[in-house]
């Protein structure tokens, strides 16, 4: 199947920075006048194995294959973090496990830890949906299926295309009028599948 990957972010914290210590009376003003930190995305946030610690890692080689993580990673702003700066941070502080995952939504309200036994790919998915459907207008599981449908389209299309690349070499390299006929064809139903799949990964937030 077609691959959807999204790359990796750096981070070294989620939490916002502590503001500056007000004391007197302003800082009861301060204090009201302080709005609720809500970020633009929910959050994936990986702390990985450091390299060469294990001989399998599952985190790398199962949970993040799995296809319906690697199309829903698109809803989020996906990090990595060392194990130091995760620890320090207020917000990810409970987690101990390597590899481990934080998803967190966008409001900050909810932290989902995903660590040691509970490192699954179905454990992982629903907690994103969880956040995702939090945060945006569409529903997550609803776009990761329509999505798998568009990327097996991608892979009808490539199969097809190399049809014709075969029949056209043993042509000499020339195109009938039905070869071109059929790649304008797979041109139009490729062009139709990349805009659908934008308009699929464009979430939508929700009202804040």
């Amino acid at each position: 199947m077609a691959v959807l990957n999204k790359n990796w972010e750096s981070a070294n914290r989620v939490s916002p920075k502590e503001a500056a210590v007000v004391t007197g009376e302003s800082a009861s003003e301060a204090e009201a006048a302080q709005e609720p930190t809500i970020y633009p995305q929910p959050w994936l946030v990986y702390v990985p194995t450091v390299s060469g610690e294990e001989a399998f890692d599952k985190a790398e080689k199962v949970v993040l294959m799995d296809d319906k993580v690697c199309i829903g990673m698109w809803a989020f702003k996906c990090v990595k973090m060392n194990d130091e700066d995760a620890k320090a941070d207020p917000l990810l502080a409970k987690g101990s496990e390597l590899p481990r995952f934080y998803v967190v939504h966008r409001d900050l309200s909810k932290v989902k830890l995903i660590e040691g036994g509970d490192m699954s790919a179905k454990k992982l998915f629903s907690a994103m949906e969880s956040a995702s459907n939090d945060a945006y207008k569409q529903k997550l599981e609803k776009n990761v299926k329509s999505v798998l449908k568009i990327l097996n389209e991608f892979d009808k299309i490539n199969n097809e295309r190399r049809v014709l690349e075969e029949k056209k070499a043993r042509a000499g390299g020339e195109v009938d009028k039905k070869m071109e006929r059929d790649i304008a064809e797979l041109d139009e139903r490729e062009k139709k599948a990349n805009e659908e799949k934008a308009e699929l990964l464009a979430f939508e937030l929700k009202d804040a």
